[in-house]
């Protein structure tokens, strides 16, 4: 579904897409976590999200940056890279990477909108619809 593998059969249709361009859109708005998470070893926490930053087209990519760090205690890393992060440190940026996309900041109530939640270690995430 989001493109780490290539399906041999079947289809997959996100937010409405019907063809490659706009499921390459929609993926955009999807965030993902996988068990180890994966970032740039040689960028600190804010480095790598000003690199997906980019990479999605986030608006207002600084207060996104700054906003997403706060939410996942990961403020105060400076210029530490992500190889010398804690398996922890590591596991919050990648929340941080999922929820770039997922977070919709309003400056006039410094607050956040989604749709469903769940918690993950006191974090709010958007869940997928129980089964």
């Amino acid at each position: 579904m989001t493109q780490l593998m290539h399906a041999n059969n079947g289809t997959v249709s996100l937010f409405g897409s019907s063809n490659q361009a706009e499921w390459t859109q929609a993926l955009k708005r999807v965030g993902s976590v996988i068990e180890t998470p994966v970032a740039h070893n040689h960028l600190t926490a804010y480095e790598n999200l000003s690199y997906y930053c980019k990479l999605r087209q986030i608006p207002n990519a600084e207060k996104a940056i700054q906003e997403t760090l706060n939410y996942v205690d990961l403020t105060d890393t400076g210029k530490k890279k992500f190889r010398d992060f804690s398996l922890g440190m590591k596991q919050r940026l990648g929340i941080a990477i999922a929820l770039l996309s997922k977070l919709r900041f309003d400056d006039s109530r410094r607050t956040y909108q989604r749709t469903r939640s769940c918690r993950y270690q006191g974090i709010p995430l958007a869940c997928p619809k129980a089964q």
